[in-house]
């Protein structure tokens, strides 16, 4: 689990600062699930915060996996752990569940990185495409 709070930080600090849209992930209603939490010990909890604002500080966390956001008392827990076979969502109807996506692995962060470079440098190449044109005299 070390591990990968590691890659997931290095993703979050190499969004935050180079913004590559191809790595970055951004907040997806798909992530949401309304009047469910997760139920688990949270390791961090935020009172009168957004949901938008709850998201975020799960995803600049470096452990936080899920948040559970209390609509009615407008409070964000942070989680470490996401919904599985062991730990599954219960049922409350004030509160919405939201997983982070998985982090891009550094495999990915360098292929994305290098298709980057291949673009830019294809661009360049484009820019400098010369048209010759011959004229006869007839």
């Amino acid at each position: 689990m070390l591990f990968h709070s590691r890659k997931f930080l290095l993703v979050v600090k190499l969004c935050t600062f180079v913004k590559t849209a191809d790595i970055c992930h951004k907040p997806n209603w798909n992530n949401y699930t309304n009047g469910k939490k997760l139920s688990e010990f949270p390791i961090k909890i935020f009172d009168k915060i957004g949901l938008q604002s709850c998201y975020k500080e799960c995803q600049a966390h470096g452990n936080c996996f899920s948040a559970n956001y209390d609509r009615k008392e407008l409070t964000c827990q942070l989680m470490n752990d996401k919904k599985t076979q062991w730990s599954s969502l219960i049922d409350d109807d004030n509160s919405v569940y939201m997983e982070m996506p998985d982090p891009v692995s550094i495999a990915e962060i360098d292929i994305s990185l290098r298709n980057s470079k291949q673009k830019v440098h294809e661009a360049q190449e484009n820019s400098r495409t010369h048209v010759h044109v011959s004229y006869s005299s007839n």
